[in-house]
């Protein structure tokens, strides 16, 4: 499974957090947490995947990441029905994300 954040402005990003939930409200931070930069992002495309081979950086740039926390929790569950990306700032801060997708590989049954 992998998470793309299009687009990610914001004035202060060491407050920011993404919180990724589906259907059945299994949930995880997926970036943030508070990075260390305060300087403002401007339209940053970044893909968030657990086997990618870095940490997402600080600051943060566009690439391709490992998630601030696994995206395990949503590992067997469903792809179907509705998911929500949400942002918050710890501070106030303001900020667009300009799109999001996820993308998900499944496994055909075996037996």
């Amino acid at each position: 499974m992998n998470v793309t954040i299009k687009g990610l402005s914001v004035s202060d990003p060491s407050t920011l957090t993404l919180i990724l939930e589906n259907t059945y409200h299994n949930a995880a931070v997926v970036a943030g947490n508070g990075y260390g930069s305060t300087a403002p992002l401007n339209k940053v495309t970044f893909t968030l995947d657990d086997q990618a081979q870095a940490p997402i950086p600080d600051p943060l740039t566009s690439g391709t990441w490992q998630p601030a926390n696994t995206l395990w929790p949503f590992i067997g569950d469903s792809p179907y029905g509705p998911w929500t990306l949400y942002a918050n700032c710890n501070t106030g801060c303001s900020g667009k994300i300009s799109g999001w997708s996820i993308q998900v590989a499944t496994e055909e049954p075996t037996g």
